[in-house]
């Protein structure tokens, strides 16, 4: 049984919830806390397995609990949030860096059309974070435990064309870090596919653009690539790779309905391959499933080079996992060692101040 904590102030919000996991088997509702300072005091009291955490709450918001929660009582968290709020879209996103494992939509709308799938999904995310395994967090930034230097072959050439990233749950936290390590001089772009609940692509962006030195945009389609550049999908579409004569252009999908998971990995990861062939650098980092291993075996067959996050940094060991079994990942990285990897990879040395 998933024991789960509801910390909402909205009456109604917390009531839909309530329904949502009372309908499961496998669920149960040990709690409902009005504030973040009761959501803390009940975690350490109930224990729950969950804790669905609002972010904007009376007496302490959520990003104080979920930093309170992680040092104190280490328990998996989900933010539920609108997407409709910048204030608190720029909360959300500082949940995620204080220990929170994902953000999902709050469910208002229940009688929509498009309510089920947003239910299913909403539902799988639930039950996936409860099996979690979370540690104490002392600090307030996202960062994974200190780890030895991991030894790391490297192909003889550096002349990449372009980096392309694949993530899901707990991509956020990882690219946040191996791209703010990264300096605003990086001669290759990036391209990443990161699979977020609609709606919080841009927040998640703006968030990331505060400390990177990189560009960071969303993808438009037709505009050329650029060196030190990254590029995510919009929401709700796939975004690819397309060669025009000497460069790199990239297309983005029409939107696709709801339950379609966006942005494919395996379509961006296949895109690069017709574009660049061997010439590009491959990266599945932690998340759910399997998206991307497929695409990340024929790069590695077709000479690209490939990478997968170790498990010991993932928040969600599916997707590296799935390469790893496929045998499509040349290196297995743990989440500190990425971003000196994708230096080394564009013949650059890390620098000290």
């Amino acid at each position: 049984m998933i024991r789960i904590l509801i910390a909402e102030d909205s009456p109604v919000v917390a009531g839909i919830l309530k329904s949502l996991f009372n309908a499961e088997n496998d669920f149960e509702v040990v709690g409902t806390a009005c504030d973040g300072a009761e959501a803390v005091r009940m975690t350490a009291e109930l224990r729950p397995d969950l804790i669905t955490m609002d972010v904007m709450m009376p007496i302490m918001e959520g990003v104080e609990a979920t930093e309170r929660i992680m040092e104190q009582t280490p328990t998996p968290i989900v933010i539920i949030s609108s997407h409709v709020n910048d204030g608190e879209m720029r909360v959300t996103f500082r949940s995620l860096a204080a220990g929170a494992l994902s953000v999902l939509e709050k469910p208002e709308d229940v009688f929509a059309p498009t309510f089920e799938p947003k239910r299913k999904a909403f539902i799988k995310t639930i039950r996936a974070m409860a099996g979690v395994k979370v540690v104490r967090r002392r600090n307030r930034d996202w960062a994974v435990p200190a780890q030895a230097k991991q030894p790391s072959t490297l192909p003889a050439k550096t002349d990449f064309r372009l980096i392309a990233l694949g993530a899901s749950t707990g991509g956020p936290q990882a690219l946040h870090l191996i791209l703010t390590a990264l300096p605003a001089n990086y001669p290759l772009p990036i391209v990443i596919a990161q699979h977020i609940t609609r709606g919080f692509t841009k927040g998640m962006v703006d968030w990331m653009d505060e400390k990177c030195a990189l560009t960071l945009k969303i993808a438009e389609g037709g505009e050329p690539t650029r060196a030190g550049y990254v590029y995510f999908a919009p929401d709700g579409t796939d975004i690819s790779v397309i060669r025009e004569r000497d460069s790199m252009c990239l297309a983005v999908s029409k939107e696709k309905p709801e339950g379609i998971l966006t942005p494919s990995v395996d379509v961006l990861f296949h895109s690069v391959i017709s574009a660049v062939a061997d010439r590009a650098v491959f990266g599945l980092l932690t998340g759910m499933g399997d998206d991307g291993a497929k695409g990340m075996l024929k790069a590695h067959n077709q000479g690209g080079w490939t990478f997968a996050e170790a498990e010991d940094s993932c928040v969600v060991y599916g997707m590296p996992q799935a390469a790893a079994q496929l045998g499509a990942a040349r290196e297995v990285l743990s989440l500190n060692a990425i971003s000196d990897h994708l230096l080394a990879l564009a013949g650059m040395a890390r620098t000290t101040a």
